[in-house]
């Protein structure tokens, strides 16, 4: 696979780039709409805020992978040979 000139990104690294900018987009709403249960928690049953801190939880982890996939997008290869 050709890397082409050093200011245009692999393919593997446009991946990448593309699923964080997607996963950014879809989650923020939810995201902001979760803030806005959390903020009210007390007034949900026992089992709604149980869900609400699962859905929290889960938010948690997707952000922490898209962190982990940035960190890697920031990394450049030093060994490009095969």
């Amino acid at each position: 696979m050709s890397a082409g000139s050093g200011k245009n990104r692999s393919a593997v690294d446009e991946l990448l780039a593309q699923y964080v900018h997607k996963m950014n987009n879809s989650m923020l709403p939810f995201v902001l709409e979760l803030d806005d249960h959390l903020e009210r928690i007390a007034q949900c049953t026992p089992l709604e805020q149980m869900k609400l801190r699962a859905f929290e939880v889960e938010i948690e982890v997707q952000m922490q992978a898209i962190k982990r996939i940035r960190a890697l997008l920031s990394k450049k290869s030093t060994n490009d040979t095969m």
